[in-house]
């Protein structure tokens, strides 16, 4: 259940990072815990995202708990 909260929190901050309101949709979420390796899946559909020719948009994903936040490789 805390595997959930974490990807709940890293589900809404890309959420809420998207350009002018705009909303990344996410898919097929997966979070695995096996010998001591954490593994995170998820599947991120830019389909309704307008992004200027002129400009880029760079997703990072972060696990947070309680104060400390881990951002994971864009």
């Amino acid at each position: 259940m805390k595997m959930n909260k974490h990807i709940l929190i890293v589900t809404s901050l890309l959420a809420a990072a998207a350009l002018q309101a705009q909303e990344i949709k996410i898919k097929d979420k997966i979070v695995e815990k096996s010998d001591g390796t954490l593994v995170i899946g998820m599947t991120l559909d830019f389909g309704e995202i307008k992004v200027p020719s002129d400009r880029s948009l760079v997703c990072t994903p972060v696990i947070s708990a309680g104060d400390s936040i881990r951002p994971l490789t864009p």
